[in-house]
């Protein structure tokens, strides 16, 4: 509705506007992703989890600024108490024992995990439980594509087992 009234497009050509860009972007007609859109998912948000994971920088050219990089890492004003995530605690939710160990925080849309003693991943989760789990420590990055998220279950920990079972291979 916002960008019909925005741009003073007849619905019609909303409609017909929204199918193409649908079509476009490799979803089939039933309201799931293609294969090829899988694919192109799942490479774009592997790129997007290695810039994280390489500070920022692609083939030598800093992309990402510093300042942000640096407020990314920076802990001291996340999410990172039991009393911060006590609405999940409450209500005895299944993520709501991790969240309540002290070692998750956070902040600016971004997930961090502190597993060990120097070690600080961060995650991403998106709809449906989308994941890109970066890990500076094994130089790992994890993507998961998801169509639902599994009740019960939350993937940090064994997200974080994969990367360290993909460093020590």
């Amino acid at each position: 509705h916002m960008v019909e009234r925005a741009a003073r497009i007849a619905r019609a050509d909303v409609d017909r506007i929204k199918e193409h860009v649908r079509l476009a972007e490799g979803l089939d007609g039933k309201g799931g992703l293609s294969e090829e859109a899988l694919a192109r998912a799942l490479e774009c948000l592997s790129r997007f989890g290695q810039l994280v994971l390489q500070r920022g920088s692609w083939e030598g050219k800093a992309l990402v600024p510093e300042a942000w990089m640096a407020r990314l890492e920076d802990l001291s004003d996340a999410w990172h108490t039991p009393e911060h995530f006590a609405y999940y605690i409450d209500r005895k939710l299944p993520w709501a024992r991790p969240l309540a160990s002290g070692r998750y925080a956070y902040k600016d849309f971004w997930w961090h995990h502190r597993p060990a003693a120097g070690a600080h991943d961060l995650f991403a989760m998106g709809a449906l439980g989308a994941h890109v789990y970066v890990s500076p420590d094994t130089d790992c990055v994890i993507v998961r594509l998801a169509d639902r998220f599994p009740p019960g279950l939350w993937w940090a920990g064994l997200l974080r087992r994969v990367a360290e079972a993909a460093a020590a291979a």
